[in-house]
């Protein structure tokens, strides 16, 4: 009775104590609820789409007031407008969609037009709210480049496109609005941004952490280490880089400060390896659905030749950390004071299941939100084999909430995309855009690479990393491919420096998060993030030009690729820190450079040279210095 009593108590601290906090939890139940039903029961493209988008932006109107500040205990008179009126409009078009879609390629009924209208500019304004003003500009600007044509110069030059066609083109079909991107969020993304908040409610973020800590706390350099190890667990479920960055770094960066860290260095570390997590394969912050999608690529496919891309990320901020590490001559704690591995697992190996689950029913060719759904499903029954770790009905309705106030940030990206997607092609921008990057370059890989670089970090700034990837892929990436890039490489060189984007000053959101932690200022903390992430900024290019480390090509291939990829990473961190068994001379640093180079140029001969440069001159050093401490003792 008495449990009974408590379960009721805490499901109604789930819902607030406020009618507008009623308000707001029910409606994010509701849409929770929903996409699990439609995981399984699954409904027609369009009828998933509107309803997804139309409780969506009710629930993104009545959390974010007009300056875009999220506040889930008041609502404003102009959100419950905006959001009623995406409600009705919604209504509108889900019961006639059939005879609305009768009338595509015919001028558009008046009413058709406005409201169509009104739910585009409302759909730019809700993302506004959520994500900034960056990706909606883009739209807005795209739209004006359709409308004034004839007053474009040279190449961008074209034939005004009608207000009503663009209208017509963006709400009554699949191409804008309710397009592929937006079908994407509607039905796997979102399952799986709710598979990661409720498996951290169920407690697996700390049960990595415990992990993390068993496995690498007596290492050099302690809890740092621990930060990038647990970073990449957690980035594999949470789908987002400011998240992974808040969740680790709230355990780890005091105990860094006080193990004799600088507060702007242990902020960096967890702020890179938080941007880390959104390249960690299963959910790499749902961008690999994206590439599915553009590429038609299977998802197992993209997951297995991604994460070898991820472990050298997260291996070159572990080099760079245990180069500081001996620096400051910091070491680990000793292994009576850390968790037990074997006694950890034990005690939580159940959440392990849950990912097994995702994994095991896509290797069984179960569509991706079949899989999704039985995953969220499995997290509860998952931690409910051990009455330590089962999860509570409050907790469990806290997840469905937390998850779709947390997805408002992918259903604001994914549909303004969406239409920007939509209005590129309606218009042919991205051909005019990619002929133009080819024309800078003049035609040269190199050139273009770094364009792309430079074009996904700016991008990435004012935007999240799929928003920026998705744009790209269409703007940038053909371009890529024109000059005999492959494909798959081409997309995740530009997602890789959207992800970048996220420690890249002066927006830097992962160092933002991060420095408020740490107590550190905001700049040096991101300079430093970018300083402890440069070793791994050569990576792209070397993907780009070996195919071989995406795991293109036979075996022998792939496993040289990948180790002559490791000492590569290894030379350029020592040139980075100026550091290998003791301060490095110029020309030492100069060889090391030189070698890491070509560790990664698509030639066996320049390889070999390469390796045998850094293992030479690795032992050389190391001589030098066993020499210097025998003079010394």
């Amino acid at each position: 009775m008495e449990k009974l009593k408590a379960s009721i108590t805490g499901c109604k601290a789930v819902f607030g104590s406020t009618i507008q906090e009623k308000i707001i939890v029910s409606l994010a139940l509701i849409l929770s609820i929903f996409q699990l039903c439609t995981g399984y029961f699954q409904l027609e493209a369009m009828d998933q789409r509107t309803i997804h988008l139309m409780l969506g932006y009710l629930l993104i109107f009545l959390i974010y007031n007009f300056k875009g500040t999220k506040d889930g205990k008041k609502i404003s008179i102009t959100g419950v407008i905006f959001g009623l009126t995406y409600l009705f409009i919604s209504i509108y078009f889900l019961l006639t969609w059939d005879q609305r879609l009768g009338t595509t390629g015919l001028k558009l009924d008046l009413k058709d037009f406005i409201l169509g209208a009104v739910i585009l500019v409302l759909t730019l304004e809700g993302a506004r709210r959520v994500i900034g003003s960056i990706l909606p500009v883009m739209c807005v600007l795209i739209f004006l480049f359709a409308v004034c044509g004839e007053v474009m110069p040279g190449i961008f030059a074209h034939k005004n496109y009608p207000v009503e066609r663009i209208i017509s083109s963006m709400t009554l079909k699949t191409d804008g609005l309710y397009g592929e991107l937006t079908g994407l969020s509607a039905t796997y993304i979102y399952l799986l941004v709710l598979f990661g908040v409720i498996y951290n409610k169920s407690g697996a973020g700390k049960f990595f952490m415990d992990f993390a800590l068993s496995l690498a706390g007596h290492l050099r350099g302690g809890i740092a280490k621990v930060a990038i190890i647990a970073s990449a667990l957690f980035g594999m479920i949470s789908g987002s880089g400011v998240a992974n960055t808040a969740a680790t770094g709230n355990m780890t960066i005091p105990t860094m400060k006080q193990e004799g860290y600088a507060p702007y260095f242990a902020g960096a570390v967890v702020a890179a390896a938080g941007s880390g997590g959104l390249i960690m394969p299963p959910i790499m912050g749902s961008a690999v659905f994206v590439i599915m999608s553009i590429l038609g690529i299977p998802y197992l496919e993209i997951i297995t030749r991604c994460f070898i891309i991820a472990i050298l990320f997260y291996l070159g901020i572990f080099i760079i950390t245990d180069i500081n590490s001996i620096k400051l001559d910091i070491k680990g704690k000793p292994k009576s004071q850390l968790p037990n591995t074997r006694l950890t697992v034990k005690e939580g190996w159940n959440y392990f299941l849950p990912p097994i689950v995702l994994v095991v029913c896509l290797m069984f060719n179960m569509t991706i939100i079949k899989a999704s759904f039985f995953a969220c499903i499995s997290i509860p029954l998952a931690a409910g084999i051990r009455k330590s770790t089962r999860m509570s009905l409050p907790e469990f309705l806290a997840a469905l909430r937390d998850g779709a106030i947390s997805s408002t940030h992918v259903i604001a990206i994914l549909s303004v995309a969406s239409v920007a997607v939509g209005l590129v092609n309606f218009t042919g921008l991205g051909l005019m855009i990619s002929t133009i990057l080819i024309k800078l370059s003049s035609g040269n890989l190199f050139i273009l690479l770094i364009l792309t670089m430079v074009a996904s970090i700016i991008l990435g700034m004012g935007v999240p990393p799929v928003a920026a990837y998705v744009v790209l892929s269409i703007l940038v990436v053909p371009a890529l491919i024109q000059l005999g890039v492959w494909p798959f490489a081409a997309h995740m060189f530009v997602f890789y420096f959207s992800v970048i984007a996220e420690i890249s000053p002066p927006v830097a959101p992962n160092a933002y998060v991060a420095c408020g932690i740490a107590g550190s200022p905001l700049m040096k903390t991101a300079l430093t993030a970018l300083r402890v992430s440069f070793p791994i900024i050569v990576l792209p290019y070397a993907f780009v030009y070996n195919n071989a480390l995406l795991l293109e090509g036979n075996i022998f291939q792939i496993i040289l690729s990948i180790l002559f990829a490791v000492f590569s990473v290894l030379a350029i961190s020592c040139v980075w820190e100026n550091y290998c068994f003791g301060r490095l001379k110029w020309w030492n640093r100069l060889i090391f450079l030189a070698a890491g180079i070509c560790l990664v140029v698509p030639c066996l001969q320049i390889n070999l040279t390469g390796l045998f440069t850094v293992l030479f001159l690795g032992l050389y050093l190391k001589k030098a210095s066993s020499k210097r401490h025998q003079l010394a003792c």
